[in-house]
């Protein structure tokens, strides 16, 4: 009994302190829990995440999503919530079972280090709606638009496209945009077979053109051909003007043009064969001085007809030889201040004209004028520029020798002065100059009147 009740009371003892010593652990690890959290406090932090898309859709295709990125609200602590970015967190939706399209699909948020001591609190939003749409390939076609025509005589013939379609790959409603394809050609009065290589143009089902955007292709550009031929029965051949004279002395022939510059005719074929260009009835063009343009017959080969009746006119461009010559002219002034005159350097100057020879022959010293405006002059010295008239009609004033007239301007009073000044020095050099009058003192018994008087 002694030793039961021994064992009775060690078991309670022990149990007392083991409860004492769990209670002990626990109230440690409450103390150090606090004590951690007073120095590595728990935050709240939000970050904005992309949406991937991860793995395949049953069949080759493209996903659409309706929003872009996810908002991610997490705790933790500071020292492990604070240094974390987006690209520490994986945001996607799995596409292996997404349906072909529109659906909602599943965010999924996983932190890429699954170690991290953080809690995820919120995402906003938690689905997102995706448009699952297939990748296809259509084979487009390829029209031809021709701008334009072919010359007179000749005739449009088979149109070749290489490639005739266009392999457009992309997203099914990206693709189903597009209708055809069109290269665009221009004909303008093609004699000879048209080959060359064209970007093309992409049209909608309304044949309005659309943008390409991201969708492949395998070309962007085709190459065409049309062959030009010529119509059967009819030639086109050139037009040949047609004169004799030559134009007056002083005036020379230009150019002669005649429209239109070819004829459609029609004959057997070895005439055809023959003629190589129709000339236009002979125009003389003698004494003609100036251009003018004329209504003209063609002179047809025996045999042949006109295919197509229409006026033809022939252009003739005449004009005056155009040269230099030159004038001595006398220098007009005008406009010098009252009690002033003036001396030229230089009295006469050479002007030089332009203009058509037969003008410049008839050009008289009445017909130029070269003048000095010497208004608001005052006296001294100053360096003009004469001012040249032409009044022949088509001739053109080109220069000027001397460009300047150096002008010497007086005070009429101040000359006078100076005239005077020099006139009672002359007087004076010449009195100066004269031998004294040898006059003898008379005597005391000596009648004045006995002397010459003097001479005036």
């Amino acid at each position: 009994m002694g030793s039961i009740e021994y064992l009775r009371r060690f078991a309670a003892a022990l149990l007392s302190n083991i409860a004492t010593l769990a209670l002990s652990f626990v109230l440690a690890l409450i103390v150090w829990s606090a004590a951690d959290r007073a120095n590595d406090p728990i935050i709240t932090r939000t970050l904005e995440l992309p949406v991937a898309k991860h793995g395949f859709l049953p069949t080759e295709g493209d996903v659409n999503l309706s929003q872009e990125s996810v908002r991610l609200t997490f705790q933790g602590p500071t020292s492990v919530a604070n240094p974390l970015l987006g690209s520490d967190f994986d945001a996607f939706i799995d596409q292996s079972n997404l349906p072909l399209g529109e659906s909602e699909a599943v965010i999924q948020i996983v932190p890429k280090d699954t170690g991290l001591n953080i809690e995820i609190l919120a995402q906003e939003p938690e689905t997102v709606m995706v448009n699952a749409i297939p990748i296809i390939s259509v084979d487009i076609p390829v029209n031809v638009s021709v701008r334009g025509e072919v010359a007179r005589g000749y005739e449009q013939g088979e149109i070749v496209i290489d490639p005739q379609t266009i392999l457009v790959t992309g997203p099914q409603d990206e693709v189903n945009r597009l209708a055809s394809a069109r290269a665009t050609i221009f004909l303008e009065s093609a004699r000879d077979d048209f080959n060359g290589v064209r970007t093309l143009t992409w049209l909608g089902p309304n044949q309005e053109a659309v943008a390409l955007g991201d969708l492949e292709t395998s070309t962007n550009e085709v190459a065409v051909s049309v062959e030009v031929r010529q119509t059967e029965g009819v030639k086109v051949v050139p037009v040949i003007a047609d004169w004799t004279g030559t134009p007056p002395n002083g005036y020379r022939l230009l150019a002669i043009d005649v429209e239109p510059q070819t004829a459609l005719i029609s004959g057997s074929p070895s005439l055809l064969e023959q003629t190589q260009s129709i000339e236009t009835e002979k125009i003389d063009i003698s004494g003609a001085t100036e251009s003018f343009e004329q209504r003209v017959a063609l002179s047809l080969p025996a045999g042949v007809q006109l295919d197509e009746v229409q006026p033809v006119v022939m252009s003739i461009e005449i004009e005056p030889i155009l040269t230099s010559d030159v004038v001595r002219k006398q220098v007009e002034v005008r406009a010098l201040g009252e009690g002033l005159t003036v001396t030229l350097q230089t009295e006469e100057v050479t002007v030089f004209l332009f203009g058509p020879l037969p003008v410049l022959n008839s050009v008289t010293p009445d017909d130029v004028s070269v003048t000095l405006d010497l208004l608001d002059q005052g006296p001294g010295t100053h360096s003009i520029v004469p001012v040249v008239t032409v009044t022949a009609a088509d001739v053109e004033f080109r220069s000027v020798q001397p460009e300047f007239i150096t002008v010497e301007i007086i005070s009429i009073e101040d000359l006078r002065e100076e005239l005077k000044d020099n006139l009672e020095g002359a007087i004076g050099n010449l009195t100066d100059e004269s031998e004294p009058l040898s006059a003898e003192e008379p005597a005391d018994d000596e009648p004045l009147d006995s002397y010459p008087e003097p001479e005036d």
